[in-house]
């Protein structure tokens, strides 16, 4: 009313609300001839479905209600005996045969409609049934019947949709669904093999399949770790698993052992993550046996992944035992891995070992004849001779074959941090050497200049030690006077260092001695030390002058600083005999000389004795 009077014109009021009443009473005449208009097609469309023209029915009530088909007559048209119906049989006709959901879409009562796309569904492709579900889904309260029903069925919907998606097997819906209902696990694998762990979630709590979750899980964390390198997803996964993870973390470690087509950097790296996850986050609840092997684990991948490819390939069935990778790796001579595994893994260096092989790279080689353990395994024989065999029998009978080779002594020996334990082993190692040469005479040249490389080397440390240990004492000294304290210790290195420089002098002096008597094919039980010794040098002496080797028993005595009065008294009879006059006066001579000369000039060499 009030709009009317705003429209019209400012006219005379009572001609303004003469022309009211009469629009008023003209839209009620309307209105009227519409409903009667309604009731008149209603009673029409109620006759045709009393005669069961449903069709005729339905079109009526499409041309002429305005609210469309009746509730009933959709309910009609829905029933497979109805003449009219579009029903057809079987579930699995596609929806170009079967047009019910269009009926189904005009009820007004959308619980009524809930019901019969429940019903219905199956025999509807897809797209079909998620829009008729989401129409009923929206149109419905949370409190109204079948409303949980269509909630669940959407949901399923959406799932075969995303399956379908990605699974190349699977064509239609309907047979996805029995799968899902019957056996429901197989789907759950398959879709692991696709890596589609959060459809395979899904499926689990949908269909609610038991005693599959941790699988889905242990595959989820793999193709993590594998496929994706996300070691911070992983973790998180595992985390939020507790105490349960466990059980995951060692099937998947039993997992990852047999994918030998997976990369072997990658495998490891995969070890590594779990193992040190075991040690990090459930050291607690495993106990202490288990904690040890797996610390051994850890470090032993550590190791193996900071080798070459080739050298990992070679020992990662040594995975378990680090200390068996070093070794091996002495025994092959890979000293410049070395040097990278020690440099990060400081704790896998052990300088008893290394000298131990230093020392045997030292070694005059053995002969053919030699029995050695027998090695059928394939590749290099180091790695089943340490698995197969004790130890310390495997290193008994390890032979490099190029000793001896002072290059890879050397090598192994600037691998240790204790550098006087390297220099007090060469010195062990010339006397072992100088006294096997009794046994190969032939080799004396080449052992003499063995002994005489490793004694120039041996110099060399002590020297450096001694540089070092000075150095170190001055420091403290300066430290010691500025607080006032007496100074620390420091001199047992520096006495030590002086010893061995000594000793070192001395044996390459005699070396040459030593390869006179080897030469010469003395066949007494001597040893190079032995030529330090003055009492056990005299001895030598006397033997050479009982034999008749009197002027070999002269150069003994003289370069090593005992008294060749007696040979030289021995040789001037001799020569006497023989009518040399000359020459004998020059030696009965020589004995005074050196005789007067003897107790001055080498009284200071026998402080040296048996220092080693």
């Amino acid at each position: 009313m009030e709009l009317a009077y705003s429209v019209l014109p400012q006219k005379d009021a009572n001609e303004a609300t003469a022309q009211l009443l009469e629009l008023e009473q003209h839209t009620q005449s309307q209105l009227d001839r519409d409903t009667a208009h309604q009731q008149f097609y209603k009673k029409i469309v109620n006759h045709l479905m009393e005669k069961q023209e449903y069709a005729l029915a339905l079109s009526t009530a499409e041309d002429y209600l305005t609210g469309g088909a009746p509730d009933a007559l959709l309910e009609q048209l829905l029933q497979p005996t109805s003449p009219s119906s579009t029903i057809t049989g079987g579930a699995g006709v596609g929806a170009e045969n079967d047009k019910t959901y269009l009926y189904i879409r005009r009820f007004n009562d959308k619980s009524k409609a809930a019901e019969y796309v429940l019903r219905y569904m199956k025999k509807w492709d897809l797209p079909i049934c998620v829009d008729l579900l989401q129409m009923c889904q929206y149109s419905l309260k949370p409190e109204e019947k079948w409303c949980a029903e269509v909630s669940d069925a959407l949901n399923e919907m959406k799932l075969y949709k995303a399956i379908l998606g990605v699974h190349p097997h699977w064509k239609d819906w309907r047979q996805l669904d029995q799968v899902c209902r019957n056996e429901p696990a197989q789907l759950v694998r398959e879709l692991l093999q696709l890596n589609q762990h959060g459809l395979a979630r899904n499926i689990c709590q949908c269909f609610h399949v038991p005693n599959i979750k941790t699988e889905i899980e242990q595959s989820s964390i793999l193709h993590k770790l594998l496929d994706m390198h996300d070691t911070s997803a992983a973790l998180v996964d595992l985390c939020k698993m507790g105490q349960d993870s466990i059980g995951v973390v060692f099937s998947l470690l039993e997992q990852v052992s047999h994918l030998v087509s997976t990369n072997l950097q990658t495998r490891m790296q995969t070890f590594l993550f779990l193992v040190h996850f075991l040690i990090s986050n459930m050291r607690l609840y495993l106990d202490s046996e288990t904690v040890d092997n797996l610390i051994r684990r850890e470090l032993g991948l550590k190791t193996l992944l900071s080798l070459s490819p080739e050298l990992q390939q070679l020992y990662e069935r040594l995975a378990d035992h680090p200390e068996l990778i070093v070794e091996s790796m002495i025994m092959e001579q890979h000293t410049e891995q070395l040097s990278v595994v020690f440099t990060t893994i400081p704790k896998l260096r052990d300088d008893s070992l290394l000298v131990q092989y230093g020392a045997k790279a030292l070694e005059m080689s053995r002969s053919a004849n030699t029995d050695t353990i027998s090695e059928d395994s394939p590749g290099p024989a180091t790695v089943p001779l340490l698995c197969q065999y004790p130890i310390e029998e495997a290193r008994r009978q390890h032979e490099f074959p190029s000793c001896p080779d002072i290059n890879l002594a050397k090598a192994l020996f600037d691998l240790c941090e204790n550098q006087l334990l390297v220099a007090n082993t060469c010195l062990q190692a010339v006397s072992k050497i100088a006294q096997n040469l009794k046994e190969t005479e032939t080799r004396a040249e080449e052992a003499i200049d063995v002994i005489r490389n490793v004694l120039r080397y041996a110099k060399v440390i002590f020297q450096k030690e001694l540089s070092s240990s000075g150095s170190n004492a001055a420091q403290q000294q300066q430290v010691s006077t500025e607080a006032q304290a007496p100074p620390g210790g420091g001199g047992s290195t520096t006495a030590e260092a002086s010893k061995g420089i000594a000793l070192c002098d001395n044996f390459l002096s005699l070396s040459e001695v030593f390869a006179m008597l080897l030469l010469n094919r003395c066949c007494f039980n001597f040893s190079l030390q032995d030529l330090i010794e003055p009492d056990k040098a005299r001895q030598l002496r006397d033997k050479l002058i009982a034999s008749d080797r009197l002027k070999l028993a002269i150069d003994v005595a003289s370069r090593c600083g005992v008294s060749a009065g007696k040979a030289s008294a021995r040789m001037g009879l001799s020569l006497l005999r023989l009518g040399r006059y000359k020459e004998a006066r020059e030696k009965f001579s020589s004995c005074l000389v050196r005789d007067v000369t003897r107790a001055t000039g080498v009284a200071g060499r026998s402080s040296y004795v048996c220092k080693m």
